[in-house]
């Protein structure tokens, strides 16, 4: 089996151009869609888990904690509420709540907004439970000023409350409509 070489970790992705970055926005939206086409969640989407080919095109790796949903229950492959605090949707900190389309959909926020910021989330913050704190404290992620509106509105979107966040298709469908208006 030929394997292609993943050669970059995420974190070079602050130093490269904003076309590049735009590339390796839609790779990981076009990534969580495919997975979540085949009713598959990551539930530990993070910057970590993505690499880049010597091309700069990104790539999901890791589905250690992933599960398949199936039309009765879900299969759990990890723990229900399996993910990373700082890349967490916050509704995972709640009993009885268990990882889903849309927790991977806070996550791909996180994400994309460290795609522009050049930092993980929180990262003054030293360890989980100060980032726990924190966020119940209210604490939020500023959007960098470098941020393309469009991308803005979409991280935005993402973390909403989870009734409210968009599926992974119309995230790209926005992306995409907004590519072709540009051109």
């Amino acid at each position: 089996m030929l394997m292609e070489q993943l050669t970059y970790p995420f974190s070079i992705t602050w130093t490269l151009s904003d076309k590049h970055k735009y590339q390796i926005v839609k790779d990981i939206i076009s990534g969580v869609e495919y997975l979540h086409k085949r009713n598959i969640i990551h539930a530990d989407l993070k910057s970590p888990n993505i690499m880049l080919n010597q091309q700069y095109r990104a790539k999901i790796t890791d589905f250690g904690v992933s599960k398949i949903k199936t039309t009765l229950k879900s299969t759990v492959a990890g723990p229900g509420n399996a993910g990373t605090v700082r890349w967490q949707a916050p509704e995972l900190g709640d009993d009885n709540v268990k990882t889903s389309k849309m927790t991977d959909i806070y996550s791909l926020g996180t994400v994309l907004w460290e795609v522009y910021s050049g930092e993980i989330p929180y990262a003054k913050l030293t360890d989980d439970i100060k980032v726990v704190w924190a966020r119940a404290r209210g604490a939020t992620l500023t959007i960098p000023l470098n941020v393309p509106i469009i991308l803005r509105e979409i991280i935005l979107s993402c973390w909403k409350e989870p009734e409210q966040r968009p599926q992974v298709s119309d995230i790209l469908k926005v992306l995409q409509e907004q590519c072709s208006t540009e051109k």
